[in-house]
């Protein structure tokens, strides 16, 4: 379902067609694209009508609040603390420099 919501997003998202630049403002809009999802649907492949629930909508909207402290900390230049609202969402492998 994951997969799916994201081909839908990456086709509509308006800088679908840029650079590696805009890889921070990408996850921070698909964490808000998934958050208007919640309790929402999917249709797959075939016509299967898939529930999206919104179990998972506390963690999508903490992840959401993190990559925006990530991406107003790239902006500001402030690298190291961009890496540590990057790691809040994906773990320790990113590097403390962010996205």
């Amino acid at each position: 379902m994951i997969e799916r919501l994201a081909e839908d997003f990456l086709l509509s998202w308006q800088f679908h067609q840029q650079a590696v630049f805009y890889y921070d403002w990408m996850v921070r809009d698909f964490f808000a694209y998934l958050i208007s999802h919640a309790s929402g649907y999917v249709v797959m492949p075939g016509g299967e009508i898939v529930s999206l629930g919104a179990e998972w909508l506390n963690r999508a909207q903490t992840a959401y609040r993190n990559a925006v402290n990530a991406c107003q900390n790239e902006r500001d230049n402030v690298q190291w603390l961009a890496g540590e609202d990057w790691q809040k969402i994906f773990g320790s492998k990113i590097p403390e420099g962010g996205l």
